[in-house]
């Protein structure tokens, strides 16, 4: 299966998103603030959008607005095989997805497919240059499916054979075994040990966890990993007690997704906060905010 997500300098492999797109896959329906609003507990949007378990990368991320999930059309109707002819001096768009065709007019709360009007629940809107629109009636528009994931606050759409291409591929991916849970607790224990770091620092913490589940040094599983004894004080912290933030599942994502900014990392430490014999003589792969990494 191919994710056709466009080019990224973050290596992965279609397998393995599908086996993070089955693990996320999992549960039942709800709808969870504006844009440029900050991380926090709560907040419950999604922290990120799957298309027939590839996730997709979005020009903005989708937020909550008057209960309703709103997220830029064009990058999830072409990843589920559609398109958007956009009308700039109208300012309609013709969405469409095999035979289905939907219009959108922007500043409109209303659609039109096959003739018939439509409601959106929420006008269609422009920011930056993207046209914005709830996810949930324009995708039932497109005959498209929808499972929203309480645990890791993603929102996965799928065509009715793209959900069991995308379980298919997984049963055979190197992350076959994991879990929604797991997802879950790796965004946990990011946010725990990275709150006040860069993206990229976030994501490199994530990329420990992962190298030591591949390392056959340490436990073999995500949560044997994060709760080894004395390995990860953040698991200590309220921090770590909070649901998953839309942030660190993000990060999470990036590094099951093949990005390691750690350079393949087994241990982190602040240098300013820690320090000691351990550390001495260890290859040092990368430096990120506050972070020092190591083999």
């Amino acid at each position: 299966m191919e994710c056709g997500m466009g080019p990224s300098r973050r290596p992965g492999s279609a397998v393995r998103r599908a086996a993070v797109a089955l693990a996320l896959a999992v549960a039942c329906a709800a709808s969870a603030v504006g844009w440029g609003a900050p991380a926090r507990a709560g907040i419950g949007y999604p922290a990120a959008i799957f298309a027939n378990g590839c996730w997709v990368r979005l020009p903005l991320p989708p937020r909550l607005v008057e209960g309703r999930v709103v997220s830029p059309v064009r990058a999830l109707v072409e990843a589920l095989g559609g398109g958007v002819e956009w009308d700039a001096v109208a300012g309609r768009a013709v969405v469409y997805r095999g035979d289905l065709r939907l219009e959108i007019q922007a500043g409109s709360p209303q659609g039109t497919l096959a003739g018939k009007p439509l409601d959106l629940g929420l006008p269609a809107s422009l920011y930056r240059g993207y046209l914005l629109a709830p996810v949930r009636p324009l995708m039932e528009a497109l005959g498209v499916g929808i499972i929203w994931d309480d645990a890791t606050q993603c929102l996965s759409l799928y065509t009715p054979d793209g959900l069991e291409r995308a379980q298919e591929a997984a049963r055979a991916g190197p992350w076959a075994g994991l879990s929604r849970d797991d997802v879950a607790l790796l965004a946990r224990v990011v946010y725990a040990e990275a709150i006040d770091e860069p993206f990229e620092g976030m994501v490199a913490v994530a990329a420990v966890v992962l190298n030591r589940v591949k390392s056959g040094r340490f436990p073999g599983t995500v949560a044997g990993v994060i709760f080894q004894p004395n390995q990860f004080k953040g698991v200590e912290t309220r921090l770590f007690r909070l649901p998953p933030q839309p942030l660190a599942v993000r990060a999470a994502l990036e590094a099951l997704h093949g990005w390691d900014p750690s350079n393949g990392a087994l241990f982190f430490f602040n240098p300013s906060k820690a320090s000691g014999r351990f550390f001495q003589g260890r290859t040092v792969t990368a430096e990120i905010g506050h972070h020092r990494f190591l083999k």
